[in-house]
C-alpha cells in the first residue's frame, strides 16, 4: 500500500492512525482498487471479516463483532420490508429492549454514539453477507473467523465441535443447560441447536468473565432462540451473566439438569484464601494448586438431583492424590 501512495497521486488519502502506520476507510481502498483493475474478486464474507480483522484500534475488535452481531440479531427479527438504511446506535439499543434488555445493557456498553466511516463500512458489508446467507450463519462465519484469528488476542480456548457433541451425548438433554465458563458459547450453542433440532426446550444459562465474550455467547444464543420462537417453542430466553464464577456467583440458586464448561486449567489464584468456608466445598477444600477441583465442585453444587455434568479436565488432575479422592 505504501508503494502505492508513493506511485499513485490518487491514493486515498489516510483518515486515521499515524504518518508510520496510517489507516484507510476501506471503501475508498476498495474502489480506488476496482478503478485500477486491482481488486482481488473475494465474496462478500471474506470482505466482512477483512473489514472486522483491520478494524482500528485493533482492541476493540471483539466490540465490532459484537456491534455486527447485534446489528445481525435485529435484522433477523424485525418484519417490516428491508432497506438500505442503516439504523442508528440509539435504535439498535431500542430494538434490543423489546427482545431483552440484558443484552441491550451490554450492547449499549460497546456502542458509539453515531456510527464512524469504519463502522458504517463494516454493518453494511455484514448487512449484504446477512442477506446473501442468512443473519445467523453470517454471524456464525465472523465468529468462526475471530477464533481463529490471531488478532483477537483474546487466548479463547475454544471447544472442538466433536468433543462438545460427546459431552452434551454424556449429559443428556435437559430443561436447563449451564455452562459457567462459556467463552463465546459454542457447547451452550450447540446444546439449544440441539434441542430445538429434537424438538426439545432448554433454556440456557451461562457465566463468562469476559464481558466481550459474554456479549457474543448471548447473541449466538438469542438467534437460536429466535429460530426456536419462530417453530413455536415456549422456551424462555438465554440467561448469562460478567463475572467470575468461582469469585462472584452470578445465580447462586440455580440448580441446572445438564452443566458443561471448559474450563480454565492451572490458574492458581483461584480465590483459594477468600473461599476457604465456602459452602460449595463439599468434598473438602480444594488445594490452592488444583483449581479444576473447585470448578469440578462448583459445577455439583449447581446441579439439580438427577442432573449431570461434563466438565473437560486436565488428565492430570485425576492422577494427585487430591483428585483421586
Amino acid at each position: 500500500m505504501s508503494n502505492w501512495r508513493r506511485r499513485y497521486a490518487d491514493f486515498p488519502t489516510p483518515v486515521g492512525g499515524s504518518p508510520a502506520s496510517p489507516s484507510f476507510d476501506a471503501r475508498e481502498v476498495e474502489d480506488w482498487l476496482r478503478r485500477h483493475g486491482r481488486l482481488h474478486q473475494a465474496g462478500t464474507e471474506q470482505w466482512a471479516w477483512r473489514h472486522i480483522e483491520s478494524y482500528q484500534p485493533a482492541a476493540q475488535i471483539s466490540d465490532v463483532l459484537g456491534i455486527a452481531g447485534a446489528h445481525l440479531l435485529i435484522r433477523a427479527d424485525r418484519t417490516e420490508v428491508e432497506n438500505d438504511t442503516l439504523p442508528t446506535p440509539e435504535q439498535l439499543v431500542t430494538h434490543l429492549h423489546t427482545l431483552d434488555t440484558c443484552l441491550a445493557e451490554m450492547v449499549e456498553n460497546v456502542l458509539p454514539k453515531q456510527w464512524t466511516p469504519q463502522l458504517i463500512t463494516v454493518l453494511r458489508t455484514v448487512d449484504q453477507l446477512g442477506s446473501e446467507q442468512g443473519p445467523e450463519p453470517a454471524f456464525e462465519y465472523l465468529h468462526s473467523q475471530y477464533v481463529s484469528s490471531a488478532h483477537s488476542l483474546s487466548g479463547l480456548a475454544g471447544t472442538p465441535d466433536n468433543v462438545a457433541e460427546l459431552m452434551l451425548t454424556l449429559t443428556g438433554a435437559g430443561a436447563r443447560t449451564f455452562d459457567f465458563t462459556s467463552g463465546t458459547g459454542s457447547i451452550l450453542r450447540m446444546a439449544a441447536d440441539r434441542a430445538l433440532q429434537s424438538s426439545t426446550d432448554t433454556r440456557c444459562y451461562a457465566q463468562e468473565i469476559n464481558p466481550q465474550y459474554a456479549l457474543i455467547t448471548l447473541l449466538r444464543l438469542w438467534f437460536v432462540h429466535l429460530r426456536a420462537r419462530r417453530a413455536g417453542h415456549t422456551t424462555e430466553p438465554p440467561v448469562v451473566h460478567v463475572g467470575d464464577s468461582l469469585l462472584a456467583d452470578a445465580m447462586p440458586s440455580l440448580r441446572a439438569d445438564v452443566i458443561v464448561a471448559n474450563f480454565p486449567f492451572g490458574i492458581h489464584d483461584w480465590g483459594h484464601d477468600r473461599l476457604a468456608y465456602d459452602p460449595r466445598w463439599t468434598y473438602g477444600l480444594p488445594p490452592r494448586t488444583e483449581p479444576e477441583l473447585a470448578w469440578v465442585q462448583h459445577a455439583l453444587a449447581h446441579l439439580s438431583p438427577g442432573g449431570t455434568a461434563a466438565v473437560l479436565m486436565p488428565p492430570a488432575a485425576a492422577s494427585r492424590p487430591a483428585g483421586r479422592r
